[in-house]
């Protein structure tokens, strides 16, 4: 069975909750290798992406700290 997130969750909360909710994720994904023995796409995947998302992100605001 392949549960999707609503899109509202995706674009609602912001990028430092959509962060936080994406590793608990990963986590519980990770966590359980019963449950999910070949996630798609794979765990490394989504880290490599959202470890550029957290680069981007701090990139692109050093330039509004006091």
């Amino acid at each position: 069975m392949i549960v999707k997130p609503s899109i509202s969750w995706l674009t609602s909360d912001g990028t430092p909750v959509f962060i936080n909710n994406t590793n608990i994720v990963l986590k519980g994904v990770g966590n359980n290798p019963d449950i999910y023995k070949e996630p798609q796409p794979p765990l490394a995947d989504v880290q490599t992406a959202l470890d550029n998302l957290v680069a981007g992100v701090a990139a692109a605001s050093w330039w509004r700290r006091p």
